[in-house]
C-alpha cells in the first residue's frame, strides 16, 4: 500500500520552499504548485499465488505473483471470423484472475486457439481457452477463485445458485482456470464460484449471439457450428 507524507517530512519541505522563495525578487514569487492527484493517490496492491500444476496443453508462463493491482480497468480485443469482441477487464473483484488473464494474452496464449464448448440450456455461454481444444486443457498453472463480484445476484448465502447477465467473461472452473474462460451470451444460473473477469461491449455481444444462434457442429456437440477461431487477442 502507499505510505502518507510524515509531518517531519512536510516540515522540510516547507522549510526549503520558504528558504527559495525568499531568494526570489519581490513581484515575482509564485506559489508552489499542488501535487497532482496520480502523485499522491495510494495505489491498492495483493499478492497472487499461481500453482505450477504440470500438463499444460500449451505452455505459458505464470506471472508474477507481486504487486498486482487491485484497481482499475485493461481491454483486450478478441478478433474472431465472426466480428470483434472488446473486453474491459476490471480488477477491482478478481485482480489475481484479471491478472492471468493479461499475461496469456501478452504472451500469445489465447491467438489460434477455438472455442470449444456452447451450452443453450439454462446455462447459455461460449467457452474457449483451451489450445486442445477439447476442453481438457491449461496452461500448466491455476490460481485461488476470486468470486466477490458484484455483477453475479446469488439467491442464497450458499451462492449455489448465481445468475450472470450476458456480456461477462467469466473464468473457468478451478481445474482448468488457469487459461480456459467462458462468455455468457445471454443471462445464466450458475454457481457462484467462478471470477468475473470483466465485461463485453455491445457490438462483442452480438457476436456472440451470432455464434450462439448457428447452434452446434453436426454430431460434435456441444463444438459450436460457427468458426470460433480467436485470430488474435491482444491487449489495448
Amino acid at each position: 500500500m502507499g505510505r502518507e507524507p510524515t509531518m517531519s517530512r512536510t516540515g522540510r519541505i516547507g522549510g526549503v520552499v520558504a528558504a527559495a522563495l525568499a531568494l526570489v525578487p519581490a513581484g515575482c514569487a509564485k506559489a508552489p504548485t499542488s501535487p497532482r492527484p496520480s502523485d499522491t493517490a495510494a495505489t491498492a496492491w495483493v499478492s497472487c499465488e499461481y500453482t505450477v500444476t504440470g500438463g499444460a496443453a500449451k505452455v505459458a508462463d505464470p506471472p508474477s505473483g507481486a504487486q498486482v493491482p487491485t484497481t482499475g480497468t485493461a481491454t483486450v480485443t478478441l478478433t474472431m471470423a465472426a466480428g470483434t469482441l472488446t473486453v474491459t477487464l476490471d480488477r477491482s473483484a478478481a485482480p489475481c484472475a484479471v491478472h492471468s488473464f493479461e499475461s496469456l494474452a501478452a504472451q500469445g496464449y489465447y491467438t489460434g486457439t477455438s472455442c470449444h464448448r456452447l451450452t443453450n440450456a439454462g446455462i447459455r455461454i461460449l467457452q474457449c481457452g483451451d489450445p486442445s481444444g477439447i476442453g481438457e486443457g491449461t496452461s500448466g498453472y491455476g490460481l485461488t477463485p476470486e468470486t466477490n463480484s458484484p455483477l453475479v445476484t446469488c439467491a442464497n448465502e450458499a451462492r449455489t445458485e448465481c445468475s450472470y447477465p450476458a456480456g461477462l467473461v467469466v473464468l473457468a472452473d478451478p481445474e482448468h482456470d488457469g487459461g480456459q474462460f467462458f462468455m455468457t451470451y445471454a443471462e445464466s444460473q450458475i454457481s457462484g464460484d467462478y471470477p468475473v473477469l470483466g465485461t463485453i461491449d455491445e457490438a462483442g455481444q452480438q457476436v456472440l449471439t451470432q455464434i450462439a444462434e448457428k447452434g452446434f457442429k453436426q454430431g460434435a456437440s456441444p463444438a459450436p457450428a460457427a468458426d470460433t477461431t480467436l485470430r488474435q487477442v491482444t491487449l489495448g
